[in-house]
């Protein structure tokens, strides 16, 4: 038995409370989900079926990229992110990828797969670089889910 954090009150908490130490139980939990759906919807994020809706998201983007600040702090982490070990390569293969493409020695095609016209580069081999598929967006992350899932 455990006290909510809340009312003080004596519940018998779940697996996944007793993991994060959150003791609430379910009827302050509830109260309190219930005033969260409320502040967000009153500060114009309408939440249906949990998730905000694509016109608001879109406008929080906008703003969030158009914030000189954050787009300081993006370009740096990319910056810490391409100079790690682990990436090296990968930045590499990108590079090379990159400007085979502006020197006409690899042509883009259109995805392999579909025949979308908007196709990306994908490395099966980082270290051979201009071995690579043309793939669209959603083949191309479909492609990385299935390697992911085989554990590559």
């Amino acid at each position: 038995m455990k006290k909510c954090r809340t009312c003080s009150r004596w519940f018998i908490p779940t697996q996944n409370q007793i993991k994060k130490s959150d003791f609430e139980c379910v009827k302050c939990a509830r109260e309190r989900a219930k005033e969260y759906r409320a502040n967000r919807k009153a500060k114009g994020n309408p939440v249906v079926s949990g998730r905000m809706s694509a016109e608001w998201y879109r406008e929080y983007l906008k703003k969030y990229y158009s914030d000189p600040s954050n787009r300081e702090r993006r370009n740096r982490l990319t910056r810490e992110r391409s100079k790690r070990k682990e990436n090296a390569i990968k930045v590499m293969a990108r590079t090379i990828t990159h400007h085979a493409v502006e020197r006409g020695e690899l042509v883009k095609t259109s995805c392999v797969r579909c025949g979308d016209k908007l196709a990306e580069a994908h490395h099966r081999d980082y270290t051979k670089p201009l071995i690579i598929d043309w793939l669209c967006k959603k083949c191309h992350r479909e492609e990385h889910r299935k390697t992911k899932a085989k554990g590559k």
